[in-house]
């Protein structure tokens, strides 16, 4: 339920990364500068990918990460970034995007060996999310991002949580659902994300154990959390707040 980051955003993204660090994979290559990452969980309807956003738009401001380049939120863009990254067929997009849904890839296919196996994505998925913040300046939404990069320098770890009545609220004024569709989104992707992490991770998404931070979002704005966000990540690394 968040807008695609575009395809010439992504690219200069990672084409101004790469340049960093040759062809070669960020953590297989020589390190330029200290990077930092977020990672961001959320229940459905908390503002997980408009806060990222004015997140982005605080941490690039305030000049914290590589130089030059700004903080990039990827979201459902992640899963192209492991699409290209990995050279799979666009058509793979769908295995993945269902992954964390009730459906999950064609298993007759797998079996087959027409296509990997939905833990084999995972595995790719999981990679792709390393690399993207061991380069820096990502702000790396779902797909148990906190759990795979745990062990990382540099990151800081967020969930973004609220009370079901003002989640289904921001989605019904967010995306024109009917309350009713509101309230089963909400149940079935906080139940795909659950399963997902569960399957694969071998964690719970909501133990408040993987994160540094975990925000009620009902009584805050997009840009107040963002900014809560940002003052943590400056405790967090031991940056010094701006000058008033």
């Amino acid at each position: 339920m968040s807008p695609p980051l575009s395809s010439r955003g992504m690219k200069a993204y990672l084409k101004t990364q790469m340049s960093r660090y040759g062809e070669g994979a960020p953590h297989r290559g020589r390190r330029t500068a200290p990077t930092c990452f977020v990672t961001l969980s959320r229940e459905a309807g908390a503002g997980g990918y408009p806060v990222a956003e004015a997140l982005a738009g605080l941490l690039t401001g305030s000049g914290i990460g590589v130089a030059g380049t700004p903080w990039t939120v990827f979201d459902r863009s992640l899963l192209k970034v492991v699409v290209e990254e990995h050279r799979l067929p666009e058509e793979f997009m769908k295995d993945l995007e269902a992954m964390a849904g009730r459906t999950v890839p064609p298993i007759v296919d797998e079996m087959l060996g027409l296509r990997p196996s939905a833990r084999a994505l995972a595995g790719l998925t999981c990679r792709t999310i390393l690399n993207l913040a061991a380069m820096g300046n990502a702000i790396l939404v779902g797909r148990g991002g906190a759990v795979v990069a745990r062990d990382l320098p540099g990151g800081f770890h967020a969930r973004l949580v609220g009370s079901p009545a003002r989640r289904a609220e921001f989605l019904v004024k967010h995306h024109g659902l009917t309350l009713r569709e509101a309230e089963r989104l909400m149940e079935e992707e906080d139940d795909g994300r659950r399963r997902y992490v569960r399957r694969y991770l071998k964690a719970d998404v909501s133990d408040p154990i993987h994160y540094d931070l975990v925000v009620n979002t009902d009584r805050l704005n997009h840009v107040q959390t963002a900014e809560l966000l940002l003052a943590a990540f400056r405790i967090r690394h031991g940056l010094r707040p701006p000058a008033a």
